[in-house]
């Protein structure tokens, strides 16, 4: 009993005495001795890592600037904050410097976030100072506003003097702006792996006889219309930062939030185009129809025991949900670390099938179209040039020869005034849907087929 030289008994008497004194207790990080008494044994490591640290954000009030013609700007919705600053073309010697307070030494995540846009540089220079030196980035600020962008892991000391700095070392041929706006200093726990907590009620799903998917997917429905009677619906694609989201509610996964509605009821919002919103409870259609999948998937994490604090949906991690959900909303994109292009295909299907967690049934195949069951997750074009992302629910046939016209559907759209079942029907019978245009893809109803995942963890332009 080394560890307690000022204990004058023996370890005989000790042993007798520690199951009066002290309790099993499981936290959050496992299970360990919690004494009850006057006086608790003193703790082994005088300094121990905590389990978690809150990520350390610098805006740009808290910022140093150095040099003249730093402007400040508050147009841009996408900002972090109130405000952010902006810089001309120069020759670095006028910077911004964001130096947190780190509360405890080691590995961090820098990230940055900036308004985008047409006049913003493409080769803003961004010097982290670390232990190891520094390392300068240039990030392209036409693309990726409104998001935190990671620039790399860093190995961080309280002795060092760190920090990001912003300059206005760029080239610029159209009268481009560097854009000063916040940075984000995320410690990355590195300590030993939790042990799970203890399986909620209910109990787990016995191996081998989950649920058939579409059955979580029609109670997020239900729950859908039930907020609709008595709460709140409407058509809306922007949230109150004017981002292209469209969900009911703010998305988390993995304690990060990827999908954003945080208005209050009754809370008006005013666009750039000098437009009034009401964004709380509204939604747009390929954002509720991620949002359902996302409820879904919840659900199925529920009932086979898995704690939100374990959650792991086939190895997607918290910047491969990012790439999901731009293929969801059909939007081509890049890995920002090698410019490789994701999918040259975006959908809703094929980020089921990149993710491994499902897979096409139908890529605008109508060979295929006897293969799409209910509750698939689909997105269609039309000879109006414009598109759709929908729940499938059934087809519509004609009932001279049973061949398929048309097909019912729920999703959120502006003749339901929100969140709804709505039916289309194809060119050529009646409608506008284009076959060769029409996306299926399904979630398998068994993890245990879930094939490996395609999506990488990266940033993206």
């Amino acid at each position: 009993m080394n560890y307690l030289p000022w204990l004058k008994i023996s370890p005989l008497v000790i042993l007798l005495i520690l199951p009066a004194i002290c309790v099993i207790a499981r936290g959050e990080y496992g299970t360990g001795w919690v004494l009850r008494g006057p006086t608790p044994i003193p703790t082994l490591s005088p300094t121990p890592t905590p389990p978690w640290i809150d990520p350390i954000i610098v805006d740009n009030p808290d910022a140093t600037f150095v040099g003249e013609d730093w402007s400040t700007g508050t147009m841009s919705q996408d900002k972090y904050g109130s405000d952010y600053r902006f810089h001309y073309a120069g020759d670095g010697s006028c910077y911004g410097l964001y130096r947190p307070d780190l509360p405890i030494m080691g590995p961090y995540e820098i990230l940055e976030w900036h308004p985008q846009g047409t006049n913003r540089t493409n080769n803003a220079e961004i010097i982290i100072k670390h232990a190891d030196g520094e390392s300068t980035i240039t990030v392209n600020q036409k693309t990726g506003g409104g998001r935190w962008n990671s620039l790399g892991f860093f190995n961080l000391t309280r002795e060092t003097d760190c920090y990001a700095r912003i300059t206005d070392n760029f080239t610029s041929t159209d009268s481009g702006v560097v854009m000063a706006d916040a940075f984000q200093f995320a410690y990355v726990n590195t300590g030993p792996t939790p042990t799970p907590s203890p399986t909620p009620t209910p109990t787990p799903t016995p191996s081998g006889t989950v649920r058939p998917f579409g059955e979580y997917v029609q109670e997020v429905i239900d729950e859908l219309e039930y907020r609709k009677a008595t709460d709140v619906s409407g058509y809306l694609r922007k949230d109150k930062w004017g981002k292209y989201t469209g969900v009911t509610e703010t998305l988390w996964y993995q304690g990060v939030s990827y999908m954003w509605n945080e208005c209050a009821p009754g809370e008006w919002v005013q666009f750039s185009d000098g437009s009034w919103y009401q964004p709380y409870g509204h939604s747009y259609c390929s954002g509720l129809t991620l949002e359902i999948w996302h409820r879904a998937m919840k659900k199925r994490d529920q009932d086979l025991g898995i704690p939100e604090d374990f959650e792991n949906w086939n190895g997607l991690g918290t910047k491969g949900i990012f790439i999901f959900k731009k293929m969801w909303n059909v939007v081509r994109i890049h890995y920002s670390d090698t410019g490789e292009l994701v999918t040259p295909n975006p959908s809703p299907a094929t980020a089921l099938e990149m993710s491994g967690l499902g897979r096409i049934i139908t890529y605008g195949d109508s060979s295929k179209f006897e293969d799409v069951r209910p509750y698939d997750f689909c997105d269609i074009s039309r000879s109006t040039a414009t598109g759709h992302s929908v729940v499938f629910i059934n087809w519509v046939r004609d009932p001279s020869d049973d061949h398929i016209i048309g097909f019912r559907y729920y999703s959120t759209q502006s003749s339901t005034s929100g969140q709804g079942y709505a039916t289309e029907y194809f060119q050529g019978e009646g409608g506008t849907v284009l076959k060769y245009y029409f996306h299926a893809g399904r979630m398998y109803d068994d993890p245990r087929d879930n094939t490996p995942n395609q999506i990488r963890e990266s940033g993206y332009y």
